[in-house]
């Protein structure tokens, strides 16, 4: 059987198969399988236009480090627990609007000041608020040669943030 539709003009239950209403007589419309093609093409190429598809040439982006801090830094340490290494503080955003994303990135160093590892993380606290103070921890597996660690801030998907503070 047949599925049933509604006519567009008086409403009435017919086959999905007939030409016309029986009970009107208005012609059935049906979009053909060509119309289904060039209408999902037009919306690809609409979207590919709108998101930066349609360019071929290639792009490089640029990291953008802020002017003015955005962030403060109230307080931070470094530890040796466990046989883990961390970074503990908090840390305040100064600047007028949130701040998604923040990760706090910890460089940890020989004594001479050499890099021997770097781990990041996300703050506590996403958003953070303008005037709001986030806790933040990274930890990072222990090496023996690390004797200390430095910090700085920067947002998952783009650049540093400016920091004052410690």
């Amino acid at each position: 059987m047949a599925k049933l539709i509604k006519c567009k003009d008086c409403g009435q239950e017919i086959s999905k198969r007939a030409k016309a209403c029986p009970n009107c007589g208005a012609e059935v419309k049906r979009t053909s399988l060509f119309t289904w093609i060039v209408t999902i093409f037009a919306v690809i190429f609409m979207i590919s236009q709108f998101s930066g598809g349609g360019n071929t040439a290639r792009t490089v982006s640029r990291v953008k480090v802020e002017e003015k801090p955005r962030l403060d830094v109230q307080s931070f340490r470094c530890e040796f627990e466990h046989g883990y290494h961390s970074i503990v503080g908090e840390v305040k955003n100064i600047s007028p609007k949130k701040i998604d994303n923040v990760m706090a990135v910890g460089v940890f160093v020989t004594a001479s000041g050499e890099v021997v590892k770097t781990d990041q993380s996300l703050i506590d606290y996403n958003p953070i608020m303008p005037n709001q103070t986030s806790p933040f921890k990274i930890m990072t597996t222990s090496n023996p040669q690390i004797k200390s660690c430095k910090l700085s801030f920067k947002t998952m998907f783009g650049g540093q943030i400016m920091t004052k503070g410690k």
